[in-house]
Parts: structure tokens; sequence; C-alpha cells
């Protein structure tokens, strides 16, 4: 989950810079939600490492899950918002 969220962000930060109609809000609450990921997940790793896994452990992973397939809605969403124009321009950076 850490290494796509940031993957991601990065294809919104891409789409943002190609498109100027691209509503900032979004872009952050992308930006908002990634960073919500990488925090609640590295939390779970290391208490996990420290302990076993409790009620409040599970209870982080399952919000850093539930923020992260969010994240992928609203991805989904924006890519297939801006397809059109982004789509050919981001294949052809990778």
């Amino acid at each position: 989950m850490i290494q796509n969220a940031r993957v991601m962000m990065e294809m919104a930060e891409f789409d943002a810079r190609q498109n100027a109609d691209v509503e900032i809000e979004v872009i952050e609450a992308l930006r908002s939600d990634a960073a919500q990921i990488r925090l609640g997940v590295l939390m779970v790793l290391a208490q996990c490492a420290l302990q076993q896994a409790n009620e409040s452990v599970r209870m982080r992973a399952f919000r850093a899950a539930s923020v992260y397939t969010g994240m992928a809605a609203r991805m989904t969403e924006l890519v297939e918002t801006h397809a059109s124009s982004a789509l050919p321009q981001f294949v052809a950076a990778m």
C-alpha cells in the first residue's frame, strides 16, 4: 500500500501538471490520503514488530486500508475524468 500510494500520488501530480482544469481539492485530498496511508501502515508495522497485533493495531490497519480504498477510487475518477488528454502523454512518459 505504501508503494501504491506513492505511485498514485505521482499519477495525480502528473495529471495536475498536464491539465489546467484539474480541481486542486482533488489533488490535495490525494496527497492527504497518501500521507495517511504511509503513516498508518508504518505505525501498524512498527507495532506488529514490537508486539502481537491486538485490537488497536488491527483497527489502524483497517483504517489505512480504508483510506487506501478511497484514494484508489478517487484516483480512478480523476483518471477517467481526464483520460482523453492525460493518458496518451502519461503512457508516452513511461
